[in-house]
């Protein structure tokens, strides 16, 4: 008889939770706040790699830093993405790396 009674209960909170229904679990999920703070921050991320992006340069064009690097040289712009240094006969693409370490940072 115990045992009846709580298959009911069961059952009771089943039915419930199928009313529900996924939208007001959805509602539910998205007012914890943790989704709003995570969609924040990559908003500002995407925001903060176009100021980057704008200092260090990108495939659109070279940037303050470049600019400023361009002037020391004499107007010339220099581009560092072909830069590679040889060891051993392996190349090693360091102006890619640091270019993009400055797109990280």
């Amino acid at each position: 008889m115990k045992r009846q009674m709580h298959m009911a209960e069961i059952l009771t909170k089943v039915e419930k939770l199928a009313k529900r229904g996924v939208i007001v679990e959805f509602k539910e999920f998205i007012n914890r706040g943790n989704v709003i703070d995570i969609a924040v921050a990559f908003v500002m991320g995407a925001a903060f790699k176009t100021v980057v992006d704008s200092f260090a340069g990108s495939e659109k064009g070279p940037g303050i830093l470049g600019g400023l690097i361009g002037a020391m040289f004499g107007g010339k712009q220099p581009d560092f993405s072909k830069k590679v240094l040889n060891v051993n006969g392996s190349d090693i693409p360091f102006g890619a790396f640091a270019t993009s370490a400055l797109n990280f940072f």
